[in-house]
């Protein structure tokens, strides 16, 4: 993650606030994550939802960066 909000940034002086930001999001989807889908697993032990959850959030994840990435890399164009 540390990798990804540096390439991000690009000022440097702003990199703190940034990474600070992003571990503060990264932390709730960590304190969030496991009760949701011990939630969704059921008295069942229905293994395929909890994993279809972790899918989902994961590719919104990764639409969410890329998006980000795409935006810098118009407005570096632009410039």
């Amino acid at each position: 993650m540390v990798p990804t909000v540096a390439l991000l940034t690009p000022d440097v002086s702003e990199l703190g606030a940034r990474m600070g930001i992003s571990f503060f999001a990264n932390g709730v989807g960590i304190l969030i994550g496991p009760p949701i889908s011990g939630a969704l697993l059921t008295a069942n032990y229905n293994w395929w939802v909890p994993g279809v959850f972790s899918g989902i959030a994961a590719l919104a994840g990764g639409m969410v960066y890329i998006i980000i990435r795409m935006m810098i890399f118009k407005s570096r164009i632009e410039e």
